[in-house]
């Protein structure tokens, strides 16, 4: 037996792997291995004390949302200045203003899939994040599943996973490096359903 918890959110953003400072970047259709992780340890923090580098309680995820929807927000940078003159030396902060557009997943629903019965308390219990702290996804349910396939044929789960692999290829992404291992890390990225299955969920 599997157990999945559903999340869901009003608004979700899964920044680009490389975290370049674009004035318009758009959010990513899957969840790398280390947002995973985050996602884990978040719930979890007592497994940051023996951390392996791996999964330990998400056995697999299903993504979809509605639509992409870019909203402007204004940043600042800091820059430093160190104006000297004859009578007298100051130092200066000045802030650069800019505005750039994020698109952000609209209505986002995730399934996480889980084996142990003795987690669901603690999945049930909190809230998590994609990748930005005010893009918040609340548990709203428990399904119950006998295997995996289940989880691949029904309507109700229909959205974007990807999985881990070994090897770069023409079906695999780059998504990021591994910070115990300093290694590539690739993913396979699939779609259960069809986009016109997706735009309704």
């Amino acid at each position: 037996m599997k157990y999945i918890i559903k999340y869901e959110g009003s608004f979700g953003f899964i920044k680009p792997w490389s975290a370049v400072r674009d004035t318009k970047t758009k959010s990513c259709f899957y969840l790398t291995p280390s947002i995973l992780m985050g996602i884990e340890r978040k719930l979890f923090p007592e497994l940051s004390l023996n951390d392996n580098g791996k999964l330990n309680k998400i056995l697999r995820y299903r993504l979809n949302f509605q639509d992409v929807t870019f909203q402007k927000e204004l940043t600042r940078s800091i820059n430093y200045i160190n104006k000297t003159s004859k009578s007298n030396k100051k130092k200066y902060f000045i802030a650069n203003t800019n505005t750039v557009e994020r698109g952000l997943l609209l209505n986002p629903v995730l399934y996480i899939m889980i084996s142990s019965i003795n987690d669901i308390d603690i999945f049930m219990s909190q809230h998590i994040c994609l990748c930005r702290n005010e893009d918040i996804l609340f548990p709203t349910k428990i399904i119950e599943i006998e295997n995996d396939d289940n989880f691949n044929t029904d309507e109700q789960f229909y959205g974007y996973e990807s999985f881990s692999c070994d090897e770069n290829d023409d079906n695999s992404i780059l998504c990021g490096l591994n910070k115990y291992t300093n290694d590539k890390q690739y993913i396979q990225f699939k779609m259960f359903g069809t986009p016109d299955n997706l735009k309704t969920l």
